[in-house]
């Protein structure tokens, strides 16, 4: 995939315990002008989980451990 074809520039994984600091993380990086993929911002009711968490992923330039 070449650059512009990322919708996203990050895509953050966190575990569950560490959703307050991910939630700051993920702002900070929106607000520097990042794309950021966050389960909080990017999953509606009803979405296909596995298929939206793959699509981000296929669809970031980089993934958070």
């Amino acid at each position: 995939m070449k650059q512009e074809d990322y919708e996203f520039d990050i895509f953050l994984s966190y575990a569950s315990e560490d959703l307050k600091f991910a939630e700051k993380l993920a702002t900070r990086l929106n607000d520097e002008g990042l794309k950021i993929w966050f389960d909080q911002w990017n999953l509606k009711a009803g979405d296909h989980l596995s298929h939206k968490i793959n699509n981000g992923i296929e669809h970031s330039r980089k993934t958070t451990p």
